[in-house]
């Protein structure tokens, strides 16, 4: 994760078995975003820009769902 004005760059990033479409899926707090990528020697990587996330905080603990599927 990298903070930028405005919001966050997130890389997410996938080990497979095999090189399969991996779809990755960031959700929550009105983002939500997914990207399918082709996993290649066995890794895949999406890069989301995130303008306007909530950062998480102990007063006001905000998180977010990230979802990795495969079709096998």
């Amino acid at each position: 994760t990298e903070k930028k004005d405005g919001g966050y760059t997130l890389t997410l990033t996938a080990q497979a078995l095999s090189d399969v479409d991996v779809t990755f899926t960031v959700t929550g707090h009105g983002l939500a975003q997914t990207a399918t990528v082709h996993a290649e020697n066995g890794t895949a990587q999406a890069v989301f820009d995130c303008p306007g996330v909530t950062e998480w905080n102990a007063e006001a603990p905000t998180l977010y769902d990230m979802y990795y599927e495969t079709a096998t």
